[in-house]
C-alpha cells in the first residue's frame, strides 16, 4: 500500500514544461522576422519583373510611334515605348559601353548619338553588343551618313548595383565609358541628351549583336529566392519548436 502511494507521488510531481532559453529564444525573435522580410521583398521584386517583361513584349508588338517631341515630352514616355525618329546620327561621336558580358565573353554595347531632326537635343542609339573589352578597341564601323531615320524601343541605361564615382573619362572617339548616365554624356557631347537611349530595332542593317531582352533576373529568379527565404523561415522555427518542445521534468529538478 505504501509503495502504491509512493509511486502516485512520484507521478503527480512529474510533469511537463517548455524549455525556453533566452538568447535562441532571443536570436528567433529577430532572424524570423527577417528572413520573412526577405521573402516578401523578393516576392514584390519578381512582381515588378513579370510586369516589365510584360510591357517590354508588348512594346515589341506594338505600332512604331512617330516621335516628333521636344525633350521633355520625349523622356515622359513609358519604356519599352516603340518610336520612329528622323535627324541624323553625330558620326565620330561614338560612346562604348564597358563591362557588359555576354554567355561568359567580355564586350561592350556601341551607343551612337542621334540628333532629331529641327531638335537641339540627342538620343542614344544602342546599336547592339560587340564582343571585346571597350578600352583600346576599335572604332566600330559608322552608321551610313545617309539614314535619316531609327526606329526602336526606348529603355533605361544599364545602371550596376553598385557605381563607383569618379572614373576618369578619356580623351578621344571612340570613348570607352562605364555605365554612364545622361549626364555624364551630355559633360563629354556638349549637347541635352535623353533620358532613354533607343535599343536599335533588330531589322536595322547598320547595328552590332542584337537579341534585346528585359533588363534584370527573370521574374521565376525572385521568386526562386522568396522560396528559399521562406524554406529557411520554416525551418528555423521547426527547430526552434524541436528544442522547446515540452519534456518531462521529475521531482528535484531545476524549475
Amino acid at each position: 500500500m505504501r509503495q502504491g502511494h509512493e509511486r502516485l507521488h512520484g507521478d503527480c510531481m512529474t510533469g511537463k514544461r517548455w524549455r525556453f532559453s533566452f538568447w535562441p529564444m532571443l536570436a528567433f525573435a529577430i532572424v524570423l522576422p527577417a528572413l520573412i522580410g526577405l521573402g516578401l521583398w523578393q516576392l514584390g521584386r519578381g512582381a515588378e519583373k513579370a510586369a516589365l517583361h510584360e510591357r517590354f513584349a508588348s512594346g515589341q508588338g506594338a505600332e512604331v510611334r512617330d516621335a516628333i517631341l521636344d525633350l521633355a515630352a520625349l523622356d515622359e514616355l513609358e519604356l519599352f515605348t516603340q518610336v520612329r525618329l528622323r535627324g541624323e546620327f553625330l558620326q565620330d561621336r561614338d560612346v562604348l559601353l564597358d563591362h557588359m558580358p555576354r554567355e561568359g565573353a567580355p564586350g561592350h554595347h556601341v551607343l551612337t548619338p542621334f540628333r532629331p531632326e529641327g531638335r537641339n537635343y540627342v538620343v542614344m542609339v544602342d546599336r547592339g553588343w560587340r564582343p571585346g573589352i571597350a578600352t583600346g578597341a576599335n572604332a566600330p564601323a559608322p552608321a551610313p551618313d545617309n539614314v535619316n531615320e531609327v526606329s526602336g524601343l526606348l529603355a533605361q541605361f544599364p545602371r550596376p548595383a553598385l557605381l563607383l564615382e569618379g572614373a576618369p573619362v578619356p580623351e578621344g572617339w571612340p570613348k570607352p565609358m562605364q555605365f554612364p548616365q545622361p549626364a555624364d554624356l551630355e559633360q563629354v557631347l556638349g549637347m541635352p541628351v535623353a533620358a532613354h537611349r533607343l535599343l536599335l530595332a533588330e531589322s536595322a542593317p547598320y547595328g552590332f549583336r542584337r537579341e534585346w531582352q528585359p533588363p534584370g533576373f527573370p521574374p521565376a529568379r525572385h521568386y526562386a529566392y522568396a522560396f528559399q527565404w521562406f524554406t529557411l523561415a520554416l525551418a528555423l522555427t521547426v527547430i526552434a519548436v524541436v528544442l522547446a518542445w515540452p519534456r518531462e521534468r521529475k521531482k528535484g529538478e531545476d524549475k
